[in-house]
């Protein structure tokens, strides 16, 4: 027995209930944000609203072509609703369907994002451990004394704290680059 395939007509009116159910249950799930929900209620609205205009546009072709009398006035805002309902579809879409590439690119957007983290964090501990360095030349060259003695002052610029042995990670490493320079 083989799969009865579909109309175009018929896969345009499936279409939409796939993603109004897809959004329902992305729009269910326990990790998605006030917001998110938000954004696929409405999403969902739209492309309800959008698909029925755009369905009795298809009623109204085939009464024509039946040459059948059809009622209702043509809607000149038809290209308005095929609009919205792509950019409903594209907005449920991007968020319920899982996409490699878009995965892709956001995690790298946080890989940069967590670098110029660490980047700004070092920073501010090198400020301080330089200023320590110059003002204490026979402090011992250590990453332990140094972040013990600048733990505070860095903390207190941070948004999250550091504890002592990631400072000491962080001074460590730095320390070893400019003995190799």
């Amino acid at each position: 027995m083989t799969a009865q395939k579909s109309t175009p007509r018929e896969w345009a009116v499936a279409f939409p209930r796939t993603l109004r159910h897809l959004a329902e249950e992305a729009a269910a799930h326990p990790n998605a944000s006030d917001k998110e929900k938000k954004v696929l209620r409405e999403a969902v609205e739209q492309l309800d609203m959008s698909s029925e205009r755009l369905a009795n546009i298809f009623a109204a072709h085939d009464a024509l072509l039946m040459g059948d009398d059809w009622r209702e006035p043509f809607d000149p805002d038809s290209p308005i609703h095929l609009a919205i309902a792509l950019a409903a579809a594209f907005t449920i879409g991007g968020r319920v369907i899982s996409n490699p590439i878009v995965g892709q690119a956001r995690a790298a957007h946080a890989r940069q994002k967590r670098e110029l983290e660490s980047k700004k964090i070092d920073a501010v501990i090198l400020r301080h451990a330089e200023r320590l360095w110059a003002q204490n030349a026979t402090a011992p060259n250590s990453a332990g004394f140094t972040a013990a003695e600048i733990i505070d002052a860095v903390n207190r610029e941070l948004p999250r704290p550091l504890k002592k042995r990631a400072l000491e990670s962080r001074l460590h490493k730095h320390m070893m680059s400019r003995t190799i320079r």
